[in-house]
C-alpha cells in the first residue's frame, strides 16, 4: 500500500521535477515537514500491531478500509491539483 501512495508524488516529479515550492507560509511548510518525518518514522518502527495484532477480525477490516478510504481521498486531492483545478503552489 505504502508505494500506491507514491504514485501522485513519482507523477509530479515527471511533470514539474524542476519546479520550486514557491509556499511561503511557515505554518504548512511546518505541517509538511512533520506529517512526512512522522510517515518515516512510523515506516521504520513497529507502533505494536505486529507483536499484538487486531482483537478482531472486524477491527482489522475497519484498519484496511479506513486505509483504502485515505488513500482514494489523497489520490483525489492530487488529481484536482495536477490537472490545475486548484494550485496550492500559487
Amino acid at each position: 500500500m505504502l508505494v500506491l501512495l507514491f504514485i501522485p508524488n513519482i507523477i509530479w516529479a515527471i511533470r514539474h521535477g524542476s519546479k520550486t515550492n514557491k509556499c511561503t507560509d511557515k505554518l504548512m511548510n511546518v505541517i509538511e515537514q512533520i506529517g512526512r518525518y512522522g510517515c518515516m518514522f512510523l515506516v521504520v518502527f513497529s507502533i505494536g500491531l505486529v507483536e499484538f495484532g487486531f482483537a478482531s477480525l472486524v477491527g482489522f477490516i475497519v484498519y484496511i478500509t479506513g486505509n483504502i478510504v485515505l488513500l482514494l481521498a489523497y489520490w483525489v486531492f492530487w488529481f484536482i491539483f495536477l490537472k490545475g483545478r486548484g494550485s496550492f503552489m500559487r
